[in-house]
């Protein structure tokens, strides 16, 4: 009886065995299948885009170290490493330089209009110094009164540098219009002082006054009487 039940078991799954392998061959479930077209294209544009996001550089989330340079790759916290932000920097400093350039050349470049401007327009030589007038080489050493004319003095003149022994060519005695030397004319004579001219066009409108000087030694008077 046992053997009886056995072996319909056995043929129950044999017969359900060769039912499962018929299914599996009519509908084809493990067969190869065709690829279209439409879905090797859609994979190939999937291929190429992923190896585009592959060539992108990386993005970094962490905050590099202050000596870490931009080498690539942007960190999205440091916007000093921005790519664009270098370009307009690197831009304004291009454009500085040459106008500091621009600006040292207009400056050459008026130094030397001045240099030229200077070279074809010299200036005029400056009016020499007018000549001082001549050296009065007289001293006044008295005064001669004249009883007719109270007011009026006849001046002593001696040279300049005399000796202590004057002589007689030393001295010389001249009156108010007299010409000296033909370079002085006696403008005036008082007892103290006594002014002189010039003859000399230029030095028309110069006076000079000379003091009354009294020789030394015993015996010497500011004048007399004549």
């Amino acid at each position: 009886m046992a053997n009886s039940d056995s072996s319909r078991t056995r043929l129950l799954l044999l017969i359900l065995l060769i039912l499962a392998v018929f299914f599996v061959w009519k509908t084809g479930v493990f067969a190869p299948r065709e690829i279209s077209a439409e879905a090797s294209a859609a994979e190939l544009s999937l291929g190429e885009r992923l190896d585009a996001l592959a060539k992108l550089p990386p993005v970094l989330v962490d905050r590099p170290s202050v000596s870490a340079d931009y080498a690539g790759s942007r960190n999205i916290f440091d916007y000093s490493t921005n790519p664009e932000v270098l370009r307009e920097r690197r831009l304004q400093q291009i454009a500085r330089e040459k106008a500091r350039k621009k600006q040292q050349e207009r400056q050459k470049e008026l130094v030397q209009e001045r240099q030229r401007q200077a070279a074809a327009n010299p200036r005029p030589p400056a009016p020499p110094r007018a000549a001082p007038p001549p050296d009065f080489r007289y001293q006044y050493v008295a005064y001669i009164g004249r009883f007719t004319e109270p007011m009026e003095y006849l001046a002593v003149l001696t040279r300049a540098g005399a000796s202590k022994d004057i002589k007689r060519a030393d001295i010389r005695t001249v009156r108010v219009g007299e010409v000296i030397d033909n370079k002085f004319v006696v403008k005036r004579i008082d007892i103290d002082s006594m002014t002189i001219g010039y003859t000399d066009p230029k030095f028309r409108e110069k006076t000079k006054t000379v003091k009354l000087v009294l020789p030394k030694g015993p015996g010497g008077s500011k004048g007399r009487r004549g």
